[in-house]
Order: structure tokens, then sequence, then C-alpha cells
């Protein structure tokens, strides 16, 4: 993956959570290559005081933060376009957008679908729990590709391995 991507997965990765430690963020940009200031603030999150706090497509947008849907900055934009034009217009408007940007058979994008399918928090449509309001956006955006990747690569992205451990919770009650 990239590493604006590789960021934005192994972020939620590891934290579980839209805010994290600066300084842990500034370690995780080392290791993937990027730099923080440049690359992930005011692109991917916002620095709030000792915090880093991740967006989600819809705040992405509406900032106008997102990058170029070719996934030419990073795929975590290609992947926030298809999200953000899922939640708003459709399936069918979000393969056309990805075909369009011409990332829609890219394996690049593919595998960043999948890994960001691992570690997004998932929404109450799959896992029978509703997200906490802190996460929900980050949930919506699971919900969104989730259902992209069903329609659109069932064949070629697996289902995410989370969604296991939420269904066996539910058989369980």
């Amino acid at each position: 993956m990239d590493g604006p991507t590789a960021f934005y997965v192994l972020a939620w990765d590891a934290f579980k959570a839209v805010s994290f430690p600066y300084d842990e963020a500034l370690r995780l940009a080392r290791a993937v290559g990027v730099d923080l200031e440049s690359q992930v603030i005011g692109r991917l999150a916002e620095k709030k005081a000792a915090e880093i706090k991740l967006w989600d497509s819809a705040t992405r947008v509406a900032k106008g933060a997102v990058g170029p849907a070719d996934g030419s900055r990073g795929m975590i934009d290609a992947l926030h376009h298809a999200a953000h034009v899922m939640r708003t217009r459709g399936a069918e408007a979000a393969q056309e957008m990805l075909e369009q940007a011409g990332v829609a058979k890219e394996d690049e994008f593919k595998v960043a679908m999948e890994a960001l399918l691992e570690v997004l928090p998932p929404s109450k449509t799959f896992s029978g729990i509703d997200a906490d309001k802190a996460v929900k956006p980050a949930a919506d955006d699971f919900d969104a590709l989730e259902k992209l990747r069903r329609i659109a690569y069932d064949g070629e992205i697996g289902e995410p391995q989370q969604l296991d451990l939420y269904r066996e919770l539910m058989e369980a009650d």
C-alpha cells in the first residue's frame, strides 16, 4: 500500500479509535514513510491539542481534503470517494466513478479496500451493534464500502474476517 493509505489503515488497526496521541501518529507516519504535517494533517486527519483525529469520507469531502479519485495521492482517496458516492448516490454511481477514475480493476485499490474493511468499525447493518457516536462516521464508511464490495467485488475481495466475530457473538446470544 502507498504511505497515506498505510497510515490510515494502520492507525485504525493500532488504535481502534478516531483520536489518538500525536506522538504515536508521528511514529506511525515515520514507519510508513509519510510526512505527518504535509501528508496527513489537513488531508486525512486534524491535529487537536496533543491528539490526531482521523476523518471519515464525508468529513474529508466537506473540508475539500480528499485527493483525486484516481488514487494518485493515495488509494485512501479513491476509497473515500467510493464510500462518499456510495453513501450519497448509490452503488451504480460509485462503480461508475471508480471506473472513470481508472481504479475499479486495480489490484492496489482492491488490496486497500480489503485492508480498510478489516480495520474500520463495522456498521450496525453488518455487526448488529450500534457504533459509538465517535466512530459512527467511520462505521458509515464501512457500511458503504462493504455494500460496494458485495455488489462489485464479491468474487474478488473476500468478506472481512472481523464480521465472523460479530456473527459468533450474535449466535452466542
